[in-house]
């Protein structure tokens, strides 16, 4: 009786360790996707002008 006692306890814990993990993950998903929609324009300004600053050094050349 002790066993599957004890046995049941790991079990359950090992679920909401797995679960905890599952949330923080996430939770940590959903701030880098929050993060990247706020930046996303900022990016993409960066981002032209790195392509504009490209264009013109291979014209140059």
């Amino acid at each position: 009786m002790k066993q599957t006692e004890s046995r049941e306890v790991d079990w359950i814990r090992s679920e909401c360790n797995r679960w905890v993990g599952l949330r923080i993950s996430g939770i940590f998903d959903l701030l880098r996707c929050k993060l990247s929609t706020s930046n996303k324009k900022f990016h993409e300004q960066t981002i032209k002008e790195k392509l504009k600053k490209q264009t013109e050094f291979s014209f140059a050349l």
